[in-house]
């Protein structure tokens, strides 16, 4: 008696097929969940503060090439200098700026701007998938977004003392104490827009957030 093995066989390639394309396809499509993503956004008009996001993918691998967007409709108080550096694109339209990620998946975006927004930025990874499930405050020692860090500055951040103020706890620990007025005041004072500085390496990665 002979016996056919031909439909079985068939029926379990189709089921392996199935089974394994919704990983295949899911293969470096940016996650929320396995990215890096500060949860503040500190920046000087000067442009010598890194805001670091790395994007990974479902199998926790980095995505290269990944345009990774910054959208600021909800911050109408943050001023922006009117010359980014040549890496980052400003769509003014739609307050958005971006920028590709490396062969790592890192995109270190070093902003020229001041002034702060409590409301939060969102961020999301070539147009469709959301980085941040909730937005991240933005914080500058430009304190009165003039473009331009001062006296004034340092006296905005001194009334917010001993709080938990968002724009002004610029080391990012939850309290505005006499290290981040150091910081406006010592690390940054007097930058502005034309200032050209050494980049600061530091990411503030002590309380970076990865979504997991």
């Amino acid at each position: 008696m002979q016996v056919r093995y031909s439909m079985p066989l068939r029926s379990l390639v189709v089921s392996l097929l199935v089974l394994s394309a919704p990983t295949t396809a899911a293969a470096g499509i940016p996650s929320a969940a396995n990215s890096t993503v500060p949860n503040r956004l500190v920046a000087c008009p000067a442009g010598d503060v890194s805001f670091r996001v790395v994007v990974r993918d479902i199998g926790d691998f980095p995505v290269a090439s990944s345009a990774v967007t910054i959208d600021l409709t909800a911050c109408p108080g943050v001023a922006l200098c009117p010359i980014q550096r040549p890496e980052v694109t400003y769509d003014s339209g739609a307050h958005r700026l971006s920028m590709f990620t490396d062969a790592n998946g890192v995109a270190d975006f070093r902003l020229k701007l001041g002034g702060v927004c409590p409301a939060g930025v969102e961020l999301w990874a070539d147009g469709y998938y959301r980085l941040t499930y909730l937005p991240i405050p933005v914080a500058s020692p430009d304190q009165n977004a003039d473009l331009l860090v001062s006296s004034a500055d340092v006296v905005i951040a001194s009334a917010l003392l001993n709080t938990h103020d968002t724009g002004a706890d610029l080391d990012c620990d939850g309290t505005v104490t006499e290290a981040d007025l150091a910081w406006i005041n010592d690390l940054h004072g007097g930058h502005s827009c034309d200032n050209v500085v050494p980049a600061r390496t530091a990411t503030w990665g002590s309380v970076k957030i990865r979504y997991r």
